[in-house]
Order: C-alpha cells, then structure tokens, then sequence
C-alpha cells in the first residue's frame, strides 16, 4: 500500500486519470477496512469510490466531446462551472450541510446523466435510471 505523502505527490492536479485511480485505491483502502471490520471507515472510503468514479465518467464525457484530452486539468474553475450547473437543472444547490460541498455523490449522477443527454452519448434510460437511483439510495446512507 502505497503511503500517503507518495499519494499526494503524484498528481499536481485533478484530471480524469486522478479520479479513475482515487476512486479504485479508495476501492481498495475499504475494502482492506472492511475485512479489518472498520466499517465506518470502509463505508466513507467506499463513498469518496463512488464520488471519483462519478466525477471521471462526468469529466470523461465532457473531454471526449470537446476534443479535450483526458489528462486535462479538472481545475477549481471548471469543476465550479460543471457544479453550478445544478441550479440550471433545478437540482438542490445547498447541500445540507455545506453550500460549497461538491461531494453530492446523488446531484454528481444527476449531472452525468444529463450532461452525457447533452452531448448527444446518452446512457441508455434504464442504465441512467440505475445510476442516479443507486447514488441517491447512497447519499441517503
């Protein structure tokens, strides 16, 4: 397991290859919690997963469209123009706890699905339904 200051020196910034790799060492850190029966330490890595794997498929979709590689900068900018959107969509724009949380693993599938609707790649109804239902019985836990 690799330590944390190696962690935090690998990526200078966030992109869809950071988020790809997060959410599968977060995957991987619950996973190691949960058999060690630390299961609130596992459920809140499992959700950080589940966030990243989100936000890389949202961010994908958006560079593959633009022509953007996906080694793209996600910068505060950008990730505050995509979020900002939700009001827009009508989606709550205060989170419960904190109005600038971005951690809103169920209004992050909400986006998704409407941004790949958007760029014309939509995800098949069923599949899309599957997402934002499953995020938001998560975010509900």
């Amino acid at each position: 397991m690799e330590p944390f200051r190696a962690r935090i020196k690998v990526h200078d910034h966030d992109s869809v290859q950071h988020f790809e790799h997060a959410a599968r060492r977060n995957y991987r850190d619950a996973e190691v919690l949960r058999r060690a029966n630390r299961r609130l330490g596992a459920i809140y890595l499992y959700g950080y997963s589940v966030e990243n794997a989100l936000k890389a498929a949202y961010f994908r979709a958006l560079f593959n469209a633009t022509g953007r590689p996906i080694t793209t900068a996600v910068d505060k900018k950008l990730r505050n123009t995509e979020w900002d959107l939700r009001s827009k969509l009508n989606l709550p724009t205060k989170p419960k706890n904190d109005p600038e949380n971005q951690h809103d693993i169920n209004i992050w599938a909400l986006l998704l699905a409407w941004r790949r609707h958007s760029l014309r790649v939509p995800y098949a109804p069923p599949f899309a339904q599957e997402v934002t239902d499953r995020a938001a019985e998560l975010y509900k836990n």
